[in-house]
C-alpha cells in the first residue's frame, strides 16, 4: 500500500479527535446560552410566534451529547486500529516515530527533539516507517491485511 494511503489511514483517529472537541466546543457554548435563558412559562394561553426558550437548548444538548457519545466510540476503535497498525513496525525507531505523531500527535519539530534528530532526519525515518506498516482492516476499506511497500 502507497505511503499516502497509510499515512491518511494513520490520520484517521486525529480527525475524529478534532471533530470531538469542536463538538463539545459547541456543546459548551450551548450550555452557556442556556444558562442566560428563563424558564418557559406554563399557560394555556397561546403563544405569538416561536419564542426559543430552554427547551430548544434542552433538545440541541442531548442531540449534541449523543453525538460525541458516537464520535468517542468511533474514537477508541480507530485508536484501536492505529495502536494495531504502529506495531506492525519490527524496527523500534521507526515505531517511535509513528507513535509520536500519530498517537501522541506531536508536530515534526517535537518528534526530532524528542528523538534528539534533526526534523529532516524524522522526516526521513517517518516515510520509512509508512513503508513498514502493515495494516490489518476487518471493515474491507483497505482489503484484507497487506504490507506497505
Amino acid at each position: 500500500m502507497e505511503a499516502q494511503k497509510v499515512k491518511a489511514y494513520l490520520l484517521r483517529a486525529w480527525q475524529v479527535d478534532r471533530r470531538i472537541d469542536r463538538l463539545i466546543d459547541e456543546r459548551d457554548s450551548i450550555w452557556h446560552r442556556t444558562e442566560t435563558l428563563r424558564s418557559p412559562r406554563i399557560s394555556d394561553m397561546p403563544r405569538s410566534g416561536r419564542r426559543r426558550d430552554w427547551t430548544d437548548s434542552v433538545d440541541q444538548l442531548v442531540d449534541l451529547c449523543a453525538e460525541i457519545d458516537r464520535e468517542i466510540q468511533e474514537l477508541c476503535r480507530l485508536k484501536r486500529e492505529v495502536r494495531d497498525a504502529i506495531e506492525s513496525v519490527e524496527d523500534m525507531r521507526l515505531r517511535r516515530v509513528l507513535e509520536l505523531r500519530y498517537r501522541s500527535y506531536l508536530s515534526w519539530e517535537a518528534i526530532a527533539a524528542e528523538l534528539g534528530y534533526e526534523v529532516r532526519w524524522v522526516y526521513r525515518l517517518h516515510g520509512r516507517a509508512l513503508q513498514a506498516v502493515t495494516i490489518r482492516v476487518e471493515s474491507g476499506e483497505l482489503g484484507v491485511e497487506r504490507r506497505s511497500h
